[in-house]
């Protein structure tokens, strides 16, 4: 059977589409101003979707289980049991299940957790990362089937999937162990927060890149004989 590396790896998809984020911030900056009755409507609800879908995260857990349907529901009933009947916190249920019996023994050690708010695109499996963007939030979800067998699956907290969980983007643990479904903390972030965010990021990491290309350009010039002091031996030079 095939393993799992640490459940979340970044595919080249998911690279490929990060390093085209640098525009998307002034792209919709852009789009914002346009006026959405017009003809422009329809390209502008696309960039804005494609936004979504590049900036969309999760925290889930899963259980990976041998072929076998039967076992597959019999382990998620036993799980809702646990909740139902015994008063037990759904994620602290499937966590305990997820290492019991997951064998994903990477993941089943923190009790079948694939990431915090991994961005979309980062789980080795294709049809486990495209379930936990699909997957009812706080729902004891599956089976479903890949290559590596079964899985079950619990979607704790999700970002940017505004159509499938409205305002609610995580499940909390309420007085007695029900699980409720809450807004993110700080209240529902707006278009303009991501991108702000998104923004900065972006200005961190191209400050960043051209800095580290000027320090190997210095350094490279040196070892070719180009230049004989780098800027930063004059300053030690001077303080001694």
């Amino acid at each position: 059977m095939p393993r799992h590396t640490d459940g979340i790896i970044m595919c080249s998809r998911h690279r490929m589409l990060s390093s085209s984020l640098g525009i998307w911030p002034f792209v919709l900056l852009a789009a914002s101003f346009l006026d959405q009755t017009s003809a422009w409507t329809n390209p502008i609800a696309r960039i804005k979707n494609d936004f979504l879908a590049l900036t969309r995260k999760s925290t889930t857990r899963h259980i990976l289980l041998p072929r076998s349907s039967e076992a597959a529901l019999k382990l998620k009933q036993s799980i809702r049991n646990r909740v139902s009947e015994d008063g037990e916190y759904v994620e602290d249920a499937f966590a305990a299940a997820a290492r019991r019996y997951s064998l994903d023994k990477e993941t089943a050690e923190r009790g079948g957790l694939l990431g915090t708010l991994a961005p979309q695109g980062y789980c080795i499996c294709p049809e486990l990362d495209e379930v936990c963007f699909r997957a009812p939030l706080g729902d004891v979800y599956g089976p479903v089937e890949s290559d590596f067998g079964l899985h079950l699956v619990l979607v704790c907290e999700r970002t940017n999937c505004p159509k499938l969980d409205g305002r609610n983007t995580r499940m909390v643990r309420g007085p007695n162990n029900e699980c409720l479904l809450m807004p993110p903390e700080g209240g529902p972030r707006t278009m303009s927060q991501e991108m702000a965010e998104l923004g900065v990021q972006n200005i961190g990491f191209w400050l960043g890149t051209f800095l580290a290309a000027g320090v190997v350009s210095e350094l490279a010039a040196k070892a070719a004989g180009v230049v004989e002091t780098l800027p930063w031996e004059e300053t030690i030079d001077l303080l001694e």
